[in-house]
Formats: structure tokens, C-alpha cells, sequence
């Protein structure tokens, strides 16, 4: 009953009379006591409605919030920023402020952010951390069905996995992110989720499987809209003819093409995260 309100609002904003919502859905009054917060509907009667809105769920949430962001977006969106500015000590005060809220309401989402945290706190200072004691860890190896939730924390946490782990989980992932694609036909989340396993892979010393999941990534079909990805595959291409034992010529044939396309595009930011990897590796 807390997003009635909401669908209400939209449905006057788009010039829908209430017979033209519901139809043959449900009756007018029962509608009008949903519409006042009076009554509950039933789930499938909702669902009907946000179609004949052309509305989705995740968005009458956001109109609902007044387009503010979910809180885990927030939160994600902060501890990325920390964690690319090595900042330990913000990511120890995003955790105090996490355990806080979630002694106010149990949302679980705040335990596994703050799992996230201390895996990226445990990276940055290079110390080993016990990952079965890790909330978030323990959540993702025991969760057999993937939605996005899981795949971002999991795209966010990976860097620290231990391969073996990595390979088991990623498995897991792959088996459903395909399931998600036509939800947003922009992002490959397939594509994304395995360029940065390899990532975490070649970091760690595992040229092997880096090599073998590059091998699958070359399998996706990517489109022209795909800007992003096309770049990734430029890049995993001189990646993969250098680990083959290529000449320094041919795979650097494909890193300057890749830099080429950068700098046409204008994505310094990008362009210095590429070559700083490309050393690193």
C-alpha cells in the first residue's frame, strides 16, 4: 500500500482516467481504496497495473523516493570512490555508520555492504582475510539463483577472491546474468562481470584461467551500441596475445588501436586506467 500513492500520481500525470487503468483488472471501488492507501490488491492485479502504466517496479520505487537513489546505491557509490582513493579509514567509517543503521532496522543489505567493505579494507592493506567469517562471502557461495543485487556485489567484491573460489562462483553467476540481459539492452552484464574476473585473475597470478575465460568472453555478441565492451575486447585481445607469447609488436598493434579509440572519444580517465593495467600485467 505504500507505493498506491505513487501509482495514483502517475496515472494522472500520464492523463489515464481510472477506467482506462484498470479495464476488466479490477473493480473502480476497489481500485479507489488502493489508490487512498485504504486496501491491499492482489500482486498479480499490481503487476497489471505497473504494465498498463508502462511503469517497472524498480521504477515507481525511485519515482516513489522522490528519484533519490536506494540507499545500497548510495552506499556503493560512496565506498567505490574510497576505495579507488585508498582511503581504508573512509571505508572503516562507512562500516560504523552501516552497523548503525542496521541495528535500527535489519536490513541486510547493510551487512553485506559492510562485508564488501571490510574484503576491499583487506585489499588495501594487503593483509589476508578469513573469508568464511565474511558475511557477504558466506551469502554469495550459498545463494544458487542470481538476480543483479547479487552480481553487483559480487562484480564489487571479486578482486579479492581466491581463484579456485572465483571460478566456482563466477560459474554460479554466469548461469543467470544471461537471464538479465534483455532487462537492460545497453550493458552486457555477462560481458562486464567476466572482463573484470579476468582482471582479477591475471592480478592474481593465474594466467591459465585468464586466458580460458578470455577465450569465453570472445564468444559474446557484442553489438555496435556496445561501445564499452567493443573497448574491453580490444583490450583483452593484446592481453591475451601477450600471455600466448606474441612479439611486443603484434600485441601492442592491438593496446595503440585501443588508445587510439580513447583518445578519440575523449576518455583520458579511462585511457590512464587501461595503461596502468596493461603495465601492471
Amino acid at each position: 500500500m505504500v507505493l498506491s500513492k505513487t501509482i495514483a500520481k502517475i496515472r494522472k500525470e500520464k492523463n489515464l482516467t481510472v477506467n482506462d487503468l484498470i479495464r476488466d483488472n479490477m473493480s473502480k471501488s476497489s481500485y479507489n481504496r488502493f489508490a487512498a492507501g485504504k486496501a491491499d490488491i492482489h500482486s498479480h492485479y499490481f503487476i497489471e497495473l505497473l504494465k498498463r502504466l508502462h511503469v517497472t517496479l524498480t521504477e515507481l520505487e525511485y519515482i516513489y523516493r522522490g528519484y533519490v537513489p536506494k540507499d545500497i546505491n548510495i552506499y556503493l557509490s560512496r565506498i567505490k570512490k574510497f576505495f579507488n582513493k585508498r582511503d581504508a579509514n573512509a571505508l572503516k567509517g562507512i562500516i560504523k555508520i552501516l552497523k548503525s543503521e542496521y541495528s535500527k532496522i535489519h536490513n541486510t543489505e547493510y551487512q553485506h555492504l559492510i562485508g564488501l567493505c571490510e574484503i576491499l579494507i583487506a585489499r588495501l592493506n594487503h593483509y589476508k582475510l578469513d573469508m568464511n567469517q565474511n558475511i557477504l562471502y558466506r551469502y554469495l557461495i550459498n545463494t544458487s539463483s542470481w538476480t543483479r543485487y547479487e552480481i553487483i556485489l559480487f562484480n564489487n567484491s571479486l578482486f579479492y577472491i581466491e581463484p579456485e573460489t572465483l571460478s566456482i562462483l563466477l560459474s554460479n553467476a554466469l548461469k543467470h546474468v544471461h537471464e538479465l540481459d534483455d532487462l537492460n539492452p545497453q550493458v552486457v552484464e555477462g560481458f562486464r562481470l567476466l572482463s573484470n574476473a579476468i582482471i582479477s585473475l591475471l592480478y592474481q597470478q593465474e594466467p591459465t584461467l585468464a586466458l580460458y575465460y578470455i577465450s569465453k568472453l570472445e564468444e559474446f555478441q557484442v553489438k555496435e551500441e556496445h561501445v564499452y565492451e567493443r573497448i574491453l575486447l580490444l583490450f583483452f585481445k593484446g592481453i591475451r596475445k601477450k600471455l600466448e607469447g606474441y612479439s611486443e609488436i603484434e600485441y601492442n598493434k592491438e593496446f595503440n588501436k585501443l588508445y587510439f579509440i580513447l583518445d578519440v572519444l575523449q576518455m583520458e580517465e579511462q585511457k590512464r586506467i587501461f595503461k596502468n593495467a596493461i603495465a601492471k600485467l
